[in-house]
């Protein structure tokens, strides 16, 4: 029982933190658009960086509530499909969605890797523009994205899954007794 309330109370608790970070997020990636838009109508150039960003953060947003929300069972899925599947079928849909996450923030991160180094290695420190934004920064917010969604949801997986078994392992053994 205290384990479920656990489970529960650590569910709900994350599912906050993700509701509160992404709101920030969401304002960042506002922001971030808003400066372009001033940027291009009052100094007749447009930030190089701030479309990349803009996409970036939104996408993090996504990847980001998508744990919480398959736990839930709240996520977008085409559920005439997904009813179909029973048992050990709808567990390795779901093992699919859960790896095909992880894929891509691990994608992300090695790439937002890469791209860093190729801009240091290539020499191209600075943007076109009036602002002379480094090149590297932007490529290294798709590292930083990648690695946060990675970390987070791996976290959040682990957790879950050690409750899973951990309340599975005691209703077994009351059930014995």
């Amino acid at each position: 029982m205290d384990v479920e309330l656990n489970q529960a109370t650590f569910h709900g608790r994350f599912k906050k933190m993700v509701m509160v970070a992404n709101g920030f997020l969401l304002l960042l990636a506002i922001l971030v658009n808003f400066s372009d838009i001033i940027s291009r109508n009052l100094l007749g150039t447009s930030l190089p960086w701030a479309h990349k960003t803009t996409v970036w953060l939104v996408i993090l947003t996504c990847y980001l509530a998508l744990g919480p929300q398959l736990k839930d069972g709240t996520h977008i899925r085409v559920e005439f499909i997904y009813e179909k599947f029973k048992g050990t079928s709808k567990y390795v849909v779901d093992l699919i969605s859960h790896l095909c996450i992880l894929t891509f923030a691990m994608m992300a991160t090695v790439s937002g890797i890469l791209m860093v180094m190729h801009a240091f290695k290539g020499g191209f420190t600075e943007t076109m523009g009036s602002w002379y934004f480094p090149l590297w920064v932007t490529y290294f917010v798709c590292f930083l994205i990648g690695a946060f969604i990675m970390t987070a949801y791996s976290v959040y997986l682990f957790v879950s899954s050690v409750n899973v078994l951990f309340v599975e392992s005691t209703d077994n053994l009351t059930a014995k007794v």
